[in-house]
């Protein structure tokens, strides 16, 4: 998933309207996952927040959101290094998240 990525949860297991999660690869390389309003579409509270984001060098800042073979997430940052995300903690979190989720929303504008 590139900057700007975004994917909501679905509502339940037969009911894939947009649910009460996102998670998104913010424009400035921090991957968050929070809350969402579903009647105003407003985000609210972080669960996660990567950190990914490095205001002092933008190469250093997270690009892109990927799995590899193995099925590990990791942030890509501009400069090519990996920053895994598969600590146990935060793999509970977002495989619970990613079960329930519906098809990205990526911008047009890549």
């Amino acid at each position: 998933m590139p900057r700007g990525g975004v994917i909501n949860s679905k509502m339940g297991k037969t009911n894939f309207t947009g649910g009460k999660f996102q998670l998104r690869l913010l424009q400035d390389g921090n991957l968050v996952l929070n809350t969402l309003d579903m009647f105003s579409g407003s985000t609210g509270n972080a669960y996660y927040i990567s950190g990914t984001r490095d205001r002092s060098n933008s190469t250093n800042s997270g690009f892109q959101l990927d799995y590899d073979a193995t099925g590990y997430m990791y942030i890509l940052r501009r400069n090519g290094e990996r920053v895994d995300l598969t600590t146990k903690e935060l793999l509970l979190i977002l495989m619970g998240f990613l079960l329930n989720t519906t098809t990205p929303r990526i911008p047009l504008s890549l």
